[in-house]
């Protein structure tokens, strides 16, 4: 409410504050997105090793998660499920693919 307000008084402010608010639902849907992620693999792989978890934590885009959850859910082996998050991790840093996002950080 405060924002609108505030809005109403300096309507310079509008264009700034909607942008703000736009990354800030976009940055919350990658993060609960992620959340879901880390889940999913919990499931599968049990605890997340020292590979997986930063390579993870690299991936900075939603579009790369979503490829990747949607292999977690379709691949059998345990084994393809690590290879197949790590290879595209690295191929993510090779390529810059990189959206601006602060690191997530999971902790168990």
């Amino acid at each position: 409410m405060v924002t609108k307000e505030l809005v109403k008084k300096f309507p310079g402010l509008k264009e700034p504050v909607q942008q703000l608010e736009n990354e800030a639902r976009e940055e919350g849907m990658f993060l609960a997105f992620q959340k879901s992620f880390f889940d999913l693999l919990d499931d599968r792989l049990g605890s997340l090793d020292k590979k997986i978890l930063p390579a993870i934590n690299s991936i900075h885009d939603l579009k790369t998660l979503q490829f990747l959850f949607k292999k977690a859910v379709h691949l059998k082996s345990p084994e393809a499920l690590r290879n197949a998050i790590i290879t595209q991790a690295a191929a993510n840093k090779n390529n810059g693919h990189h959206n601006g996002r602060h690191k997530a950080v999971r902790s168990k």
